[in-house]
């Protein structure tokens, strides 16, 4: 099965980016588990992103495509 998920990072008062993210799992994941795939595979624009991920978000697949720019 595979999940899709928005992870935004924001970062206070500079903006922030949402990441859509696609993965292959039996499982639903955890907001922490998400967002330790996303490091885990170099997903993030930068290194120290993760730490200012804000909320993890559960997409269906139109969505993340949407998001993605599909």
């Amino acid at each position: 099965m595979r999940l899709y998920y928005d992870v935004h990072c924001f970062f206070d008062g500079h903006g922030g980016y949402s990441l859509p993210v696609a993965i292959d799992t039996d499982e639903v994941l955890t907001d922490k588990e998400v967002i330790s795939y996303c490091k885990q595979n170099n997903l993030f624009i930068a290194e120290g992103d993760e730490n200012y991920v804000d909320y993890v978000t559960e997409l269906d697949q139109e969505d993340y495509q949407d998001l993605k720019g599909c």
